[in-house]
C-alpha cells in the first residue's frame, strides 16, 4: 500500500479528517516526519492552524482486500 490509501473528508462543523493506511507503523512515522519538515514551508500547511490539528498513528484493526 504504502501511502497510496488517502481519504479526506470533512464533518458539518467543518473539521477535516485527513486518513492515509501505510503498510507499517515505521512506514507511517517515516512520512509523518516527511509532511513536517519537507511540507512545512508550503502556501496549503501556511493555511492551516497548527494548534488545531490532532495528528495520531493508529493501528488497523480491520482491513478488506
Amino acid at each position: 500500500m504504502c501511502g497510496t490509501q488517502r481519504r479526506i473528508t470533512q464533518d458539518e462543523d467543518g473539521t477535516v479528517v485527513d486518513v492515509v493506511a501505510w503498510d507499517s507503523e515505521a512506514d507511517a512515522r517515516a512520512g509523518a516526519a516527511g509532511i513536517m519538515t519537507e511540507l512545512a514551508g508550503s502556501p496549503v500547511h501556511a493555511m492551516i492552524d497548527q494548534t488545531t490539528v490532532d495528528f495520531r498513528i493508529l493501528p488497523v484493526i480491520h482491513r478488506l482486500d
